[in-house]
């Protein structure tokens, strides 16, 4: 049975019911599609539609939205591990 657990990040939302339930609204959004794909697909290619989906949503700091680091400069880090392969 497949099983699917996405979250957006970490962080407090206290006092901020818009922000939340944006983000509530957009991770059940991302979910569902993401689901799909699992039943339809490998969970890879279901990882990689969860993680462009989240990066191309602005509620999220990451991919296009990210925000800048304590340096001020813009920079993104991303990986995708396979147990299988070892890779």
């Amino acid at each position: 049975m497949e099983q699917l657990v996405i979250h957006g990040g970490a962080g407090s939302l206290e006092g901020k019911t818009t922000e939340a339930q944006k983000m509530h609204d957009s991770l059940c959004k991302i979910w569902e599609e993401t689901f799909e794909v699992l039943q339809k697909r490998s969970a890879e290619d279901a990882v990689r539609h969860a993680v462009r989906m989240l990066e191309d949503d602005p509620v999220y700091n990451a991919g296009t939205g990210s925000k800048l680091q304590a340096d001020g400069q813009i920079r993104m880090s991303a990986a995708l591990m396979d147990g299988t392969n070892n890779r």
